[in-house]
């Protein structure tokens, strides 16, 4: 869509020629008014063969006064051209230079006189040694002699969106400049090191996860820094140049993944949001995959949704400054603040990148400013998170002395009392037997609790397979000892995993209930026994009921589930349910023989499933 749009602005932009740039003094030129370019879906189009077709080519120009040109996407090569003319008498040493501009592959061409006198490649897909000049940034060296004019051409590949920030420099100016931008990008690198150091010294003494999380955190940024900057292209990897492609989606995808986990631990999110603690933890491990992902997707596709997720992510935690201050958490203030500098930072930077706003000082800095004070602002709620840690354990020592000194006195008060009440021993004795027998028959009662939690299933209220195991012996025995027949049904709900897999598993455990619910309505018996088997499936032991009268219940349970849709969230979830049934009438007890009864419904189940589900099969299809 993007490259849509791109091309449809292509064909309503201005066709004319831009004009030639003239160096009258010494300083910068900003190119983007005086290019033309033109596009060409072919990459190895060589500049002697552009030049045959040059003039059958319609050259576009920008006319907007912006130092960075914002050519969109473009999978193919970019041309551009421009005039230049020399008439500064005293200068003839000058430089082209592309900052902040993360291409591939830039190739600069001067010509005079239709020869070509100097050429210059450059690009993060080039090796560093192979650079016209070993900068971070693609810089080309221009010998311009006074009161001559030269013809410059360049072709540009990238595989993302494509911004050109060209200036001209006078060469002596350039280095001024250049100089000034090495001590920002030092000041900043320094200044986050000295921070990660900083909460790792922390982390040594305090041990909590939080500061590891902001740690990496911390040196993600700062790995996207050297990335986006060119720094560790230049000092740390420059014979690898596939690196620079990936190195910013990593680390941001990777910053995104602590700062989701460093937010669950500085906030405690546990205690005061299950739902947050969960989008948080699984926030942590989406970024973790999709690092990993995006190693495997072309490049422009990565930036766009690294970008758009980082936008997202990044209103999660405005959103999530915004509950923390509603709920008066201490690090609610200094969390809102970090984030909103951040945010400001990134929406900046996104769409500077995406071409959407031109290029300024502000625009190319304004994450790495805000990210700064982020830093400085989150350190200072952890430390006041440290500090409010520290200042609880004080309390809680002196609290603890204060009950140790209370417990003396008590335990001095104790001996005075002793000597002064040894006559009210024997009511204090009968007070505490007394005391004694409330307790003794208060544990009686949790133990009949625990008995009756130990055999019920705690998400149905049916019992559990323990129980059945027990009482399924007890009325075989009796059937035997009788000999009248004992049916079993098992069931288990169609297509139960897609239920989980569409609605989530709360919506499973209501549909769980459900199931119940319409057995307990229909075994309605005292004597039957209503059992959950394990996960979707359900098992009910009908004493003294013959295998016809154990399908039609099977059969009503089925019809009962069918005819009502599960409530979930204003929809409506309609459940399915096969089953299987069994009976006999047991000719000696032993444990093969009704394990052999379970196997027929099991057996029986499973042919329901293989007839197409939402059945009865009854185990012996001759009685039926």
């Amino acid at each position: 869509m993007l490259r849509t749009l791109f091309f449809l602005a292509m064909l309503f932009s201005s066709c004319t020629q831009a004009s030639p740039i003239h160096l009258l003094y010494s300083g910068q030129y900003p190119l983007t008014t005086s290019v033309s370019y033109h596009f060409t879906p072919d990459t190895k189009l060589e500049l002697h063969e552009l030049l045959n077709i040059e003039d059958d080519i319609t050259w576009k120009h920008s006319s907007q006064p912006d130092i960075n040109l914002g050519l969109g996407y473009g999978n193919g090569a970019f041309w551009l051209k421009t005039e230049i003319v020399n008439e500064n008498e005293l200068v003839k040493n000058w430089a082209l230079e592309f900052k902040n501009a993360p291409l591939d592959q830039i190739e600069a061409y001067l010509m005079q006189n239709d020869e070509v006198i100097e050429y210059h490649l450059g690009g993060d897909s080039v090796r560093f040694s192979d650079k016209s000049i070993q900068y971070p940034r693609a810089i080309f060296p221009l010998q311009l002699e006074p009161n001559q004019t030269y013809s410059l051409y360049i072709r540009v590949i990238h595989s993302g969106p494509i911004q050109v920030p060209m200036t001209i420099w006078e060469w002596e100016k350039l280095n001024s400049n250049t100089l000034s931008d090495f001590l920002l990008q030092g000041l900043f690198l320094g200044f986050v090191i000295i921070m990660a150091l900083y909460n790792f010294v922390v982390w040594l003494k305090e041990r909590e996860s939080v500061y590891l999380s902001y740690i990496t955190y911390i040196l993600c940024l700062t790995l996207f820094q050297l990335g986006l900057s060119g720094i560790g292209f230049q000092f740390i990897w420059p014979s690898f140049p596939e690196l620079n492609a990936f190195t910013p989606l990593i680390s941001v995808s990777l910053a995104l993944a602590s700062v989701n986990l460093f937010t669950r631990d500085l906030f405690d999110m546990q205690e005061h949001s299950l739902r947050l603690h969960t989008i948080l933890t699984k926030l942590f491990y989406f970024f973790l995959i999709f690092t990993l992902i995006c190693l495997f997707l072309p490049f422009h596709i990565s930036v766009a949704i690294i970008s758009f997720l980082a936008l997202v992510n990044t209103g999660l935690m405005i959103f999530i400054a915004v509950y923390m201050l509603r709920i008066k958490h201490q690090s609610a203030h200094y969390f809102a603040l970090a984030w909103s500098i951040v945010y400001i930072g990134t929406i900046s930077l996104t769409l500077n990148k995406l071409g959407i706003i031109p290029s300024s000082f502000f625009s190319q800095h304004t994450l790495q400013i805000g990210a700064a004070f982020e830093i400085i602002i989150l350190t200072l709620a952890l430390a006041e998170r440290m500090a409010i840690s520290q200042k609880n354990a004080l309390s809680l020592a002196i609290q603890v002395n204060e009950e140790k000194e209370n417990t003396y006195n008590a335990q001095r008060e104790s001996l005075i009392l002793e000597k002064k009440a040894k006559e009210e021993l024997e009511r204090i004795v009968d007070e505490r037997t007394q005391k004694l027998s409330q307790t003794l028959e208060s544990l009686s009662i949790a133990h009949d609790k625990l008995q009756t939690i130990s055999i019920t299933d705690a998400l149905t209220g049916l019992n559990n397979r323990y129980y059945f195991n027990d009482h399924f012996k007890i009325e075989y025995k009796r059937a035997f000892r009788d000999q009248t027949e004992c049916s079993l049904i098992m069931l288990d709900i169609d297509h139960f995993k897609l239920v989980n897999d569409t609605y989530g598993h709360p919506a499973g455990d209501v549909c769980l209930k459900f199931i119940a619910n319409c057995i307990k309505k229909n075994a309605a018996r005292d004597s039957d026994i209503c059992c959950r088997y394990g996960g979707e499936e359900f098992i009910i032991v009908l004493p003294s009921t013959s295998l016809m009268a154990a399908y039609k219940l099977a059969d009503k349970i089925r019809e009962s589930i069918k005819e009502e849709p599960v409530k979930w969230n204003n929809t409506g979830i309609s459940l399915t349910a096969s089953f299987g049934v069994s009976s006999v009438i047991p000719s000696k007890v032993d444990q093969n023989n009704m394990q052999y009864l379970v196997n027929q419904a099991d057996q029986a189940l499973y042919d329901a499933k293989d007839q197409g589900r939402d059945r009865v099969v009854a185990f012996n299809q001759g009685i039926l």
